[in-house]
């Protein structure tokens, strides 16, 4: 596997960041810091620096920096705004937990059951968890009839609804500006375009939070309710193979794999996992993260609790490092003005997304390119 130097360096720094929690399996190794510090004496910092804010990694790399200052070499303005960045990130999330628990409180005392998805309830698994970039509020309701209810409560206090073309035609959630957050109510967890698939699916989400008792996590000393364990995995694969499909995604996100896993291993049913992969056509996508996860970030291989395939663990890297968090790098077009420029750049686009996944997602690639083309024949001026 072909890794340009910046970013083998940024799998280093990442590896003492992951695993540095004092109660983790996966404690850094003795020494390790001395080995990374004078591989990195003379990096090119700037490069770096800006690989690490690309893919929403500068908080988990903030801490290794200030523990090896001195040792490494690095300009000190660099790591002054790199920890500078962290600190701003700490008060963010610090609003955000807030949010998520004023929230969450609120909907439960309107009588709704809202499930805490991603976001925060990943970044308790880190060393620090507010050293996480956070993005927007994920609240999945078991029941559509409470999302509904939740929707219009939105709107009456005063949220204001951004429910975009994409959202429409994912028919996932609605998403909301609420207090300055982002907070987006689904009325399903992630989603195929495969019809057979994504019945299965719903038929495995709607399995697990029946057959398990509430899940929660703690978020500055409150119970949240979030999504159990297995199916938090099944997930987090889900969530990644649609942003890989449709763009690309960014490596926080299998960051958030890896240190989820290491702390719930336990929990996960993995015979189960393995049925659920099988079924729903994820195994070679999960075999290539499992590689990934193993033996580029250092999860323990007795914690992965599916299979590690070689084969398509470089596509993916490629495709996280060229394409830039969530193939930002890639989307330009989006932005364009003009609506039938920006449909025909997106038909084109998406040709070459399906027939680059045809190989890993034959079903799901067909069935995405087969529906994305009808969503943009349905033509509106802006």
């Amino acid at each position: 596997m072909q890794l340009k130097n910046v970013e083998k360096e940024l799998f280093d720094l990442l590896k003492l960041s992951l695993w540095s929690r004092s109660d983790s399996s996966l404690q850094q190794l003795d020494g390790e810091e001395e080995v990374v510090a004078e591989r990195l004496w003379n990096f090119s910092w700037n490069a770096l620096f800006r690989l690490a804010k690309e893919q929403c990694v500068i908080g988990l790399t903030a801490d290794v920096l200030a523990s090896c200052k001195g040792k490494i070499g690095a300009p000190g303005d660099v790591l002054l705004i790199w920890v500078g960045l962290a600190m701003k990130l700490e008060q963010h999330n610090l609003k955000m937990n807030r949010m998520v628990i004023s929230l969450y409180g609120k909907l439960r005392s309107l009588g709704w059951h809202p499930v805490l998805m991603k976001g925060q309830t990943f970044a308790q698994n880190y060393p620090n968890p507010l050293h996480r970039v956070s993005g927007d509020i994920d609240l999945y309701f078991k029941q559509q009839d409470d999302c509904k209810k939740a929707i219009d409560w939105a709107i009456r206090v005063g949220g204001h609804a951004h429910q975009g073309n994409e959202s429409a035609w994912e028919h996932k959630h609605f998403a909301v500006d609420l207090k300055g957050f982002e907070v987006e109510l689904h009325y399903q967890m992630c989603r195929f375009e495969n019809h057979r698939l994504q019945r299965r699916l719903q038929n495995i989400i709607d399995y697990e939070f029946a057959a398990n008792d509430p899940y929660y996590v703690r978020i500055e000393g409150e119970e949240i309710e979030t999504v159990p364990p297995t199916l938090s995995v099944l997930h987090q694969l889900m969530h990644i193979t649609r942003h890989l499909l449709e763009a690309g995604v960014g490596i926080r996100q299998i960051c958030d794999l890896a240190v989820y896993v290491d702390r719930h291993c336990d929990e996960i049913n993995a015979d189960v996992l393995r049925q659920y992969v099988e079924e729903l056509q994820l195994d070679e996508v999960a075999g290539a993260l499992g590689y990934i996860l193993v033996e580029m970030l250092g999860l323990k291989k007795e914690k992965w609790p599916l299979g590690i395939m070689a084969d398509h663990a470089g596509f993916i890297i490629r495709e996280i490092f060229d394409g830039g968090n969530f193939g930002s790098q890639r989307t330009a077009f989006q932005r364009n003005e003009n609506v039938f420029i920006r449909k025909w750049h997106s038909m084109a686009y998406f040709i070459k997304r399906c027939l680059l996944f045809r190989h890993l997602l034959p079903a799901e690639s067909r069935s995405y390119l087969l529906n994305k083309f009808l969503f943009n024949i349905h033509v509106k001026r802006d």
